[in-house]
């Protein structure tokens, strides 16, 4: 009895650790698969040196074409101070050309990085190089910061937006003041007693009063307006003017060579 309870527990634990085993190898296998990864498959090795890599980190994707390519396999920093030291673990071998640029990008606002590869140009020449250089990264939130206090300076400092506003409302205040006290010669229009306010109403009704004239037919502009036969007899005039200039220029040239030729004798 004992023996049977004991191979029973024996088989149990059996097929829970082969259980285990399945459920690890498939996890393995799956994450292989997301990285776009096949058992067997040839890897490559790629170096590339930054200034700065913005939080990059190991097991970061490696982005081609819009596509992983692979992975980041280490970081470390150059002891001279001169950058860090990216290695990559590549799944396809990129052919690398004349103009290539190698960046770090943001693929969130929480803090995701991966690495991105622009080969260059399929007609650059290729080229082969113990480490690439890549491209200082630009920062999302840090852009927006630089951005917000270069915002804040613009609006605080003392050739900002407020110290102009300021002005401007200054100014509008002090001639709000000069037309209230009548000064100038808006201050002195907006006057309700001032001699140049009643002069120009005198002005305005001086010409009310010419065009109603006018409009009677009063005067030479209201006849002319008014009356259809003056209107006539005066393009009458203006024809029978015009028809005596033609004939004096017809009649020209005969008397000026009668004149000529009884001068002669």
């Amino acid at each position: 009895m004992k023996k049977d309870w004991i191979a029973r527990e024996l088989t149990i634990e059996v097929i829970i650790g082969v259980f285990i085993v399945m459920v690890l190898l498939g996890l393995t296998y799956f994450t292989f698969v997301l990285k776009g990864r096949v058992f067997g498959a040839p890897e490559y090795s790629m170096k590339v040196r930054f200034y700065d890599v913005m939080g990059l980190r190991v097991r970061d994707d490696v982005i081609c074409r819009g596509m992983p390519v692979g992975e980041i396999k280490s970081l470390e920093l150059d002891e001279g101070g001169k950058g860090v030291h990216v290695h990559l673990t590549l799944n396809k071998q990129l052919h690398m050309k004349v103009g290539y640029k190698i960046t770090v990008v943001s693929t969130s606002i929480l803090g995701g990085r991966n690495l991105q590869i622009y080969e260059g140009f399929p007609e650059n020449n290729e080229i082969d190089l113990d480490e690439y250089y890549g491209e200082k990264p630009h920062d999302l939130m840090a852009d927006a910061a630089d951005l917000v206090n270069a915002a804040k300076e613009g609006l605080t400092d003392e050739d900002g937006i407020i110290a102009n506003l300021k002005s401007a409302t200054a100014q509008m205040r002090e001639i709000t003041d000069r037309l209230n006290s009548g000064k100038g010669t808006l201050g002195k229009l907006l006057s309700e007693d001032d001699q140049l306010y009643e002069d120009l109403s005198a002005t305005v009704s001086s010409l009310k009063n010419i065009a109603a004239r006018i409009e009677k037919g009063e005067g030479v502009m209201g006849q002319l307006i008014q009356d259809d036969t003056l209107y006539v007899e005066v393009q009458q005039a203006i024809k029978e003017i015009r028809a005596a200039v033609d004939d004096f220029r017809e009649t020209a040239p005969i008397t000026t060579f009668t004149s000529v030729f009884f001068g002669a004798f």
